[in-house]
């Protein structure tokens, strides 16, 4: 029986989720892993920026239709929001809607 006294034990509000498929031929691979880990310094808390080798994880890569890699795409409960495929020529924070951040 549930009084209204019991604590949460998940949070209410849920993280968007950055999901960056990367390759890995060697010298895109680590300019993403670079650009990741410092989407994840400045998103930390924000957003949860999760990594799939495309290799590792073909069906996953065609279930999302990718045609170019590296490639993000942001989820909010299941929903896609925004997607970015090929490398950007800018920092891909710059890119992400601001609307869809959480504050």
């Amino acid at each position: 029986m549930n009084t209204g006294r019991t604590k949460r034990l998940v949070p209410s509000v849920t993280l968007p989720v950055l999901l960056t498929f990367i390759p890995t031929d060697d010298k895109p691979y680590s300019a993403v892993q670079e650009m990741i880990s410092e989407l994840q310094y400045q998103l930390e808390g924000k957003i949860r920026v999760l990594k799939i080798e495309a290799a590792a994880h073909p069906a996953i890569v065609r279930s999302f239709g990718l045609q170019r890699l590296p490639a993000f795409i942001l989820l909010l409960q299941g929903t896609e929001l925004w997607r970015q495929e090929g490398m950007p020529n800018t920092s891909l924070l710059d890119l992400l809607p601001r609307n869809l951040l959480p504050a």
